[in-house]
This record gives C-alpha cells, structure tokens and sequence, in this order.
C-alpha cells in the first residue's frame, strides 16, 4: 500500500530528525556563540536589553512531530554596586536549569552603575544588582551582594545580601576612625575595615567578599567578586587600600599614598563591585553577563 508506507517514511525521517537539538530548533541571538564540550553556548555581555530566539524546525502537520522543549543551563549576573568609601556588593548571582520551548526569550544584561547596581535576565530568571558602598559615616547598601560600610562607621552594618544570590558586606569594628569595609560577594561576605586604635588610625580597608566560579563556558571562571573598601590613616601615615573579591571585584583606595592611587570600578562583564573611595566614593560597579547552554 503505497499511501500507508509513504506515511511511515515520512513519520520515521521526521521523528529521528527531532531527536537533536540542532534538528529540532534553530536558535540564534547572543554576543558570542561557539560550541564546547558538547554544549552550544550564548554569552552575552552588551549592557541592555536583547533575546535568545528559539524557533522550531520540525514543520507543523499531520505528519510532523512537535520540536518539543530545549533544557537550558544558565549563568545569570547582575551588575555590580557603585563605590561610596566602602567597597560596592557583587551584583546578584543565579545559575540553574530552565525549560523552554519555541519563542522569544527576554535577555537583559545589567549595566555599570555608580549607585546600585542594575538587574540582569533571563526569561523568568532576575539577579539583582549589587549594593552600593556606604559614605562616610554610613551604612553600606543592600543588593545582590550588599555594599560595605564606610569608613568612621561606628559600628554601622554593611549591607544585606539578596536570599540565593550573594553575601553582605562588610562591618566596622566600631572603634576609633575605623576604615571601610569591603563589598559583598557571590561566594562570600566582605571584610571589615580594621581600626588600630580611638582616635589615630592606620587601619586597612577590608577585603571584598569573593566571587563564585562557574564552568557552564567550557573552563571555570570567577565572577561577581566584591570591592575592597577604602583605608583610614592618621597624619603623615599611610594605610593599604582593601584587596578585591576575586572575580572582578575592584581594588579599594591607599590612604596618604601619592597621587596615582585610586580605587578601580568593577571588571564589565562579571558583575563585579567597585573599589571604595576616600571619602564618599566615585566608581561604578562591573556590568553583569548573562550565560546560556544547552546540548547539541
């Protein structure tokens, strides 16, 4: 019977054409696109909005079968806080699996920001951007990651952290002209400024919190990395600047240093928090990237 075993080849040649991904989806959209370990990867880093188009190839009809749904493998960071003296938060951090079938997917990357920082998605999936550093004599904000408090902080907190998505920043010790404190990271909270005495001090900004490693490109690689917070000194002395969260986080400002000195923004495309700055700050923080795989 001609018709029937007609229908058969045609049912056979399209199920075994659905049984890749590659077969089933055309899937376009990203700043970067290759291919490793088995996996299609799409990174994308422009600050802003875009979007992942996936778009089924198995035609519609009696005939066909459905393309069916891509699971995805996510990296989602946002872009990380501003400096004040204390060093900004890493910008929030998700990573995960996510289902999807045929359509437009929402894409955005966080920008740099000198305040908090700015959102990154993808599809359903939001990070929050990283808090900003507090000034002189203030808490440091909450995010992703919170920033860390500035320096004189008086026991003044360092900003809370987003439940899942990073750590707070660091504390004051609470005595004497206490230096600033680092930023919040994806893998750890920031430290505290340290403090060597009441009234003159050559304390050391503290460190940014780390970041948190993710292999989904094919290599590991650390992002989302907190600021290090800004050192205090008396007169005539010098104190080090807090070191940065490894992962893109910015180094904080020396104290009494020399010109040329300063604390840096956070690294674009980790999310990362900016060096904290004598005496209110003046550095935006990374912007984030957003990380999509699936298998070929």
């Amino acid at each position: 019977m001609p018709f029937i075993t007609s229908i058969r080849k045609n049912y056979d040649r399209l199920k075994n054409k659905s049984q890749g991904t590659l077969d089933k989806f055309d899937i376009t959209g990203g700043d970067v696109i290759y291919t490793a370990g088995g996996y299609k990867i799409h990174i994308f880093t422009n600050p802003g909005d875009a979007v992942l188009n996936i778009q089924s190839k198995v035609p519609e009809g009696v005939l066909a079968l459905k393309a069916g749904s891509l699971d995805t493998e996510y990296v989602v960071v946002a872009g990380g806080g501003g400096s004040g003296a204390g060093g900004g938060g890493a910008g929030g951090y998700r990573t995960g699996t996510l289902t999807q079938s045929s359509g437009t997917i929402p894409i955005t990357v966080g920008l740099a920001a000198r305040d908090a920082g700015n959102p990154s998605v993808y599809s359903s999936i939001t990070s929050t951007g990283g808090g900003r550093g507090g000034s002189h004599n203030q808490a440091g904000f909450a995010g992703g990651s919170g920033g860390g408090c500035g320096r004189d902080g008086h026991s003044f907190g360092g900003g809370a952290a987003t439940a899942g998505q990073g750590n707070p920043g660091g504390n004051s010790p609470g005595t004497g002209w206490a230096a600033a404190a680092g930023g919040g990271g994806a893998g750890g909270a920031g430290g505290a400024g340290s403090s060597n005495g009441p009234s003159v001090d050559n304390g050391p900004g503290g460190p940014g919190g780390p970041g948190s490693a993710s292999s989904i490109t094919g290599s590991p690689v650390t992002r989302a990395g907190g600021g290090g917070g800004s050192a205090h000194s008396g007169p005539g002395g010098y104190a080090p600047a807090g070191t940065p969260g490894p992962g893109g986080g910015g180094r904080g400002h020396d104290y009494n240093s020399g010109p040329g000195i300063v604390s840096v923004a956070g690294t674009p495309g980790t999310g990362g928090g900016a060096g904290g700055h004598v005496p209110n700050g003046a550095y935006d923080g990374g912007s984030g990237i957003v990380i999509v795989r699936y298998l070929t």
